[in-house]
């Protein structure tokens, strides 16, 4: 289990994390996604050891990573958005070499089971440098898990990779089962297809934690409510199911109410609201996305809770 509690960071002065917590479970992939600045990678190198918190803590099964952070980066295999290989060794020698640095003998299984988890068997014995891009982002994955961790940090895996080598990094992230993996990127669809769980930062703070599951059971609906929708906000806000993301004025008479509600209950929700009074120009109904909260956070509107 890795457990942040109250996570902080500062750069003189200038908050790059707060408040943040969470948990990941054992075997958990989670995709930790947030607009340029959102404090995504700051977050990754807490978690890797690479950077100190300025408030909080941090646990990885079990160990304080601020009093044990040796023992907390024998637990964690981190791949950075720009991978850190040497371009005239060979695949095989650099990954000798990663395991030489974490002082463990190098054993020809760690690597082999590396290679082969990443599809570089072939190419073990070719310089780095006459790699593709995504070989290397291979590569790079593969230094990343070779010692065996069981907490795994991607950040931007999937970073200038073609819609096929796209398809490859997913399938290959598939097959490492039982590490726990929290992967930040910018591409919506490598989350939704690789997660079980997003965790939704913006301007450094945790705004949203919620499951891909329970997010496809919810919708996104646009109420157009007639004259003053003080009291339709009354009736909405009381509905527990029911989270108001934004308001805006249509026009002098109608405003547009942005809600997200269980697909279930939408039925039962505009029968709730016409008989409490409220009057409804129109409404529209879509499935709720990754990007459109995304897009709502980055906005300004309110996010809706898990």
């Amino acid at each position: 289990m890795i457990d942040v509690m109250c996570l902080g960071k500062s750069y003189d002065g200038t908050p790059a994390l707060t408040d943040v917590s969470f948990s990941l479970r054992p075997g958990e992939r989670v995709g930790l996604v947030g607009v340029n600045g959102a404090g995504k990678t700051t977050l990754l190198r807490i978690l890797a050891g690479a950077s100190m918190p300025t408030s909080g803590s941090v646990t990885v099964f079990g160990a304080d990573i601020s009093r044990d952070r040796e023992h907390v980066a024998g637990m964690v295999g981190f791949l950075p958005e720009v991978p850190p290989l040497y371009p005239d060794l060979t695949v095989r020698e650099f990954l000798q070499y990663v395991l030489a640095l974490r002082g463990i003998e190098t054993t020809g299984t760690l690597i082999d089971v590396a290679l082969h988890a990443v599809d570089m068997i072939p190419a073990s014995n070719k310089r780095i440098g006459t790699l593709s891009l995504g070989q290397r982002k291979r590569v790079g994955i593969a230094q990343a898990f070779v010692h065996r961790p069981k907490l795994l940090l991607l950040d931007e895996p999937g970073s200038g990779l073609d819609p096929i080598q796209l398809d490859h990094l997913r399938t290959m992230l598939r097959r490492l089962h039982g590490i726990t993996m929290l992967i930040s990127s910018h591409l919506l669809g490598e989350v939704q297809e690789t997660c079980d769980r997003v965790l939704l930062l913006h301007e450094g703070r945790l705004v949203e934690d919620i499951s891909l599951h329970d997010m496809r059971q919810r919708c996104l609906m646009m109420l157009d409510v007639v004259s003053s929708c003080d009291a339709a906000i009354d009736v909405l806000r009381a509905i527990p199911e029911c989270h108001v993301l934004s308001i805006m004025n249509k026009s002098r008479a109608t405003s547009e109410i942005r809600i997200v509600i269980p697909k279930k209950m939408r039925t039962a929700l505009l029968q709730h609201l016409i008989t409490s009074g409220v009057v409804l120009e129109g409404y529209r109904a879509d499935p709720t996305e990754l990007g459109d909260r995304l897009r709502d956070v980055a906005k300004g509107r309110m996010p809706a809770c898990a």
